[in-house]
């Protein structure tokens, strides 16, 4: 049985037809092996494992909340060549840690910020 909405000029469509779009980026989803699929996420989640990164920078990181310290104005990522600088600036439930260390989410957050 066909499902069927009504649009605004009261047309009904088959919502069946009509694209899945991905949550994450809004783009419509394609059948990739028989898989309904994001295939810009997919794309940017292989560019971004192909990306090697050897950075020594310091970040704050709120591992309570899963969070990095970020710019108000801009909303990046606070870097820090210098650990003794992250550490003048570090409090409450912050951490001074290494880009290295970081939880791969955090990481490639990271990583997108930069390219």
């Amino acid at each position: 049985m066909d499902e069927y909405i009504a649009k605004d000029n009261n047309n009904p469509i088959n919502i069946q037809n009509e694209p899945n779009y991905c949550e994450d980026c809004g783009e419509a989803k394609e059948m990739l092996e028989g898989e309904e699929v994001c295939v810009r996420c997919i794309n940017e989640e292989e560019e971004l494992n192909e990306i090697k990164i050897e950075c020594k920078d310091y970040v704050l990181y709120d591992r309570a909340n899963n969070r990095l310290v970020k710019f108000e104005k801009s909303g990046d990522i606070v870097l820090y060549g210098i650990k003794e600088e992250a550490q003048d600036d570090c409090y409450g439930n912050e951490e001074v840690i290494q880009f290295e260390k970081l939880p791969k989410d955090k990481q490639e957050e990271i990583i997108k910020q930069i390219y």
